[in-house]
């Protein structure tokens, strides 16, 4: 494999502030050197096929398209398209000199709706600075030093391994979603709560409206009955019955504070099981209201036949930590907080449970 480590260094490295951005320059400073350091030498500039021309055309199996230095890729790539489909090389290069793009057009594993899903490679102009990448493109690039069938085993390897990257991505991202969709469904719920509260503040309110507007006629008669002048009735305000808040502490005191709650609730521990499974789970109750699975905790061998539907919320936490290996094996591989404790008991016995559950160690 032949590949001149010197010369990729000097194009990874070129200033563009003193650099002539348009296409004939990036051809003649970039491109052609970046093709010559992996051992081309015979290149076939100005390739014309079929009424099409592009820029450089490699033993029949490279197409090279190039583009000025501030040229968006994005917009070439139907036009690189075109040009694969007439010349059917093994792999095509798009470049404007600072950003190079290798595509597969003859991709052999399942096919894609865009020409931009064929990307193999992407990668800046600095990257050839890197020796292990530019060993990985040259397994490619190199492909006279090996026979078409090792080249083309090369390029299948590579597809693989883009399949296998992307898997892992949409399962990265599902994951990503489902958690969202969780917070989301505790926002909901939360809204509930809020619409409720609000309704019986309205209601309080308009009690003390009505309280208001009462006559009271045994004042007017003590009033009355002992000469005394009539005396104005205070109005009770509705926005006079806010809580006002506690004298603050200092930021040290309330962590002391804090500090001390925390150990108080963890050393009074709560543990929950069921008959067919025995123990299953110990936790805590934390200063803010949540509750703590302990690390080592299990979940239930099974779960409730109407789980989903009675516990969606608890459902999809159960299903998300296991798939996210929070919970590897049935059992818990660190400790999870849970908004209540009643959640806690429906995640981890698989049904319609609440609080009630957790029993003292």
């Amino acid at each position: 494999m032949y590949m001149n480590i010197e010369q990729l260094a000097q194009i990874a490295n070129i200033d563009f502030s003193k650099f002539n951005p348009n296409e004939n320059n990036v051809k003649h400073s970039i491109v052609i050197p970046f093709v010559q350091a992996f051992g081309h030498k015979d290149l076939d500039l100005e390739h014309y096929s079929q009424g099409t021309r592009f820029d450089i055309k490699i033993g029949g199996k490279i197409l090279v398209e190039i583009k000025a230095l501030k040229e968006n890729l994005d917009k070439h790539v139907e036009q690189v398209k075109r040009y694969c489909d007439d010349a059917r090389p093994l792999i095509a290069i798009l470049t404007n000199g600072r950003e190079f793009r290798i595509y597969s057009p003859q991709w052999r594993l399942p096919k894609f709706e865009t020409f931009n899903d064929y990307i193999i490679y992407e990668f800046s102009i600095t990257d050839l600075n890197d020796i292990e990448f530019v060993k990985k493109i040259a397994d490619i690039l190199c492909f006279f030093t090996s026979d078409d069938c090792e080249f083309d085993e090369h390029i299948q390897k590579r597809e693989k391994e883009i399949l296998k990257y992307r898997r892992e991505i949409d399962s990265i991202l599902l994951n990503q979603s489902q958690q969202a969709d969780v917070v989301k469904d505790e926002i909901a719920e939360l809204e509930i709560q809020i619409e409720k509260f609000q309704e019986q503040i309205k209601l309080k309110r308009q009690a003390i409206s009505n309280l208001n507007s009462i006559n009271l006629p045994e004042i007017e008669e003590i009033n009355k009955t002992y000469y005394l002048p009539s005396k104005k009735r205070p109005q009770i305000s509705s926005k006079s019955l806010i809580l006002k808040p506690l004298p603050t502490q200092t930021a040290k005191e309330e962590k002391k504070s804090l500090e001390r709650e925390a150990t108080a609730k963890t050393d009074n521990g709560l543990k929950i099981g069921n008959r067919k499974d025995g123990d299953l789970a110990k936790g805590c109750l934390l200063p803010n209201g949540s509750f703590r699975v302990l690390k080592g905790s299990l979940i239930s061998n099974s779960v409730a036949p109407q789980f989903q539907m009675n516990a969606p919320l608890a459902y999809k936490l159960r299903w998300t930590y296991e798939n996210d290996e929070t919970i590897v094996n049935r059992k818990f591989t660190k400790d999870v907080d849970f908004n209540s404790i009643s959640l806690a008991a429906k995640v981890i016995l698989g049904g319609s449970f609440d609080g009630k559950q957790w029993i003292p160690e």
